[in-house]
């Protein structure tokens, strides 16, 4: 695909998920540096709450999360941004390894 084909592709995109009724943007263009800061600065607004919420539960369950896992437990990255929930995860699976 050339880069002007890429451009229009992409343009397209952004216009139909902005000027619908609910705005929405593709995903796939947030994942560069400056889109993942702009992810992780969203992430922080009290309007949204999933990663909030999500965080929260990971926190204040890892205990009980790590009584269910055992030592060849497999951690598949439940959606990285700026990987906080993996590293609650891992410092849970630490705790286990001893």
């Amino acid at each position: 695909m050339t880069k002007v084909k890429e451009r229009t592709s992409m343009l397209d995109e952004v216009l139909h998920g902005l000027t619908g009724p609910q705005k929405s943007l593709p995903s796939k263009y947030f994942y560069d540096e400056r889109g993942s800061r702009l992810f992780d600065e969203i992430t922080e607004l009290e309007e949204y709450y999933p990663t909030r919420t999500e965080r929260n539960i990971l926190e204040q369950n890892i205990e009980e999360i790590e009584c269910h896992l055992g030592e060849e437990a497999i951690l598949i990255e439940p959606g990285s941004g700026s990987s906080d929930k993996t590293r609650i995860l891992l410092k849970g699976l630490n705790n286990i390894a001893g």
